[in-house]
């Protein structure tokens, strides 16, 4: 008897040395503790309390998805730049503005296509729509009465195959501080021979519609996904994409800069690439910083890139190198980059089997899913692990808001929500949850808005609804 009690005392103190221990390296390593932990949050709102929910808006039917398919959601949703409204796009191709308690001022629908870009003018006065249809249009919306101002169809420029399905589509829209918006449209065609031919084009608009082109005879051969430009309307910059690289290709590099106001070409950077990848992909960004002074770049293959405005390379740093595990190469695509002050941040999605992305993985790569913090001397100051999908992440101030999504690979579900980040120390802020998988944020000092959309789990189980989340900070 007295030897089995002797063995329970024994165990008992290895699993209080082994709790301590681990409680220790948690203590010492924060960024080993999952965010994936919320059940306290669930039950109470949000984790650390810092924020109340204000409101939840329902948005009607959407394609119920799982965990197979690679695409997120479709919906977006942008806060007004005075903070007190805001607009949503959805997945069945409605606008609406709201206020942040939920009430509607004002819904349309943008006809037969998808909505795929959306923005504020920075005085709030207009609304830009892109979408994805026959015509691939740009629309101009008063933000106040809802009606059409003008629209543009990159149709034009981009052309169309019904027969083939290869519509022009608005890939994003981002706007100056001097009353101009920038639209990135694209159309692609994919061959038999395995051959890809891309048609993009870049539009400038004023508040009255009147355009700029870059280039401004000529559609880009390339994958063009996403620009940026400086608050004074000075320096265009975007990057590109091909994932069948051919001699053929004019527009080769990676990095282009135009001048914004003339639309002159300035400069272009071609990228190294890294094994197994033939050529660098930028999908997103690059970003330039508030100053003008910086362009921070990733690359699908899992790199960060710092540039100066005049053209020269300052860093690049790995963010997830490719790994050979079972003959199969794994990897984290780079995702997002964002300047948060003196700060640039980037992020990693999901982890993806190189020679097809829709077979399974034997394991999650331990890059994937996480938000980086470097400085401009390219010292890395912080890594979070988020345990899910970065869908999207947006600058405020001195923090980062970040949608959490899907993790694909886990299917932990307990990690759907937003989360907002200091700088540079990427603590954990708040943590406000959402059922399923959270697609879309917009965020400013005082509120955080989530889109969520519906998931399917393995089981045949539904959790979470097509809805929007508005959070106030407490105390204001």
């Amino acid at each position: 008897m007295s030897e089995i009690k002797s063995k329970i005392i024994t165990a008992g103190v290895f699993l209080l040395f082994l709790g301590s221990l681990v409680g220790l390296a948690l203590h010492i390593f924060p960024e080993l503790q999952p965010i994936e932990g919320v059940a306290t949050a669930k039950k109470n709102g949000s984790r650390v309390g810092r924020y109340e929910k204000i409101s939840e808006i329902p948005l009607g039917k959407v394609e119920i998805r799982g965990f197979k398919q690679m695409g997120s959601t479709p919906g977006l949703v942008r806060l007004s730049p005075e903070g007190s409204r805001l607009v949503v796009g959805t997945e069945s191709g409605e606008v609406m503005l709201l206020d942040l308690q939920g009430n509607r001022q004002w819904s349309r629908k943008i006809g037969m296509g998808k909505i795929s870009a959306l923005e504020f003018s920075k005085d709030a006065r207009l609304i830009y729509v892109g979408e994805n249809s026959q015509q691939g249009a740009v629309i101009c919306i008063d933000a106040t009465t809802g009606s059409e101002l003008w629209r543009k169809a990159s149709v034009d420029e981009l052309g169309v195959d019904i027969r083939q399905k290869t519509f022009p589509g608005i890939m994003s829209i981002t706007v100056d501080g001097v009353g101009n918006a920038y639209a990135v449209a694209l159309r692609s065609i994919r061959f038999s021979s395995g051959k890809t031919e891309y048609f993009a084009r870049i539009y400038k608009f004023d508040d009255k519609g009147v355009v700029m082109q870059f280039p401004r005879d000529h559609n880009l051969d390339v994958w063009v996904s996403c620009c940026d430009v400086d608050e004074a309307g000075t320096t265009l910059t975007f990057g590109t994409s091909d994932y069948t690289p051919g001699l053929e290709r004019k527009y080769k590099d990676n990095v282009y800069v135009f001048d914004a106001k003339t639309g002159e070409f300035r400069w272009s950077q071609a990228l190294a690439t890294v094994p197994p990848y033939d050529r660098t992909n930028m999908r997103f960004g690059p970003t330039i910083s508030d100053d003008g002074k910086y362009l921070g770049g990733v690359s699908a293959d899992g790199r960060a890139f710092l540039l100066v405005a005049t053209g020269k390379l300052l860093w690049t740093r790995t963010l997830s190198a490719p790994q050979k595990i079972q003959g199969v190469f794994l990897n984290a695509t780079g995702l997002h980059v964002q300047h948060v002050g003196e700060y640039v941040a980037f992020s990693t999605g999901n982890t993806y089997n190189r020679a097809n992305w829709q077979l399974p993985t034997p394991v999650e790569h331990p890059q994937s899913n996480s938000v980086f913090l470097f400085d401009h001397e390219g010292s890395l100051l912080k890594r979070r692990k988020l345990g899910g999908m970065v869908e999207e992440f947006k600058s405020t101030g001195n923090q980062l808001a970040v949608a959490i999504g899907r993790n694909i690979r886990t299917k932990e579900t307990s990690i759907h929500g937003m989360v907002m980040l200091s700088t540079p120390e990427l603590d954990i802020v708040d943590f406000l949850p959402t059922e399923g998988p959270c697609v879309a944020v917009a965020a400013n000092a005082t509120h955080m808005v989530g889109m969520e959309a519906p998931l399917q789990l393995d089981s045949g189980a539904i959790i979470g609804a097509y809805r929007i989340h508005v959070w106030k900070k407490i105390g204001l």
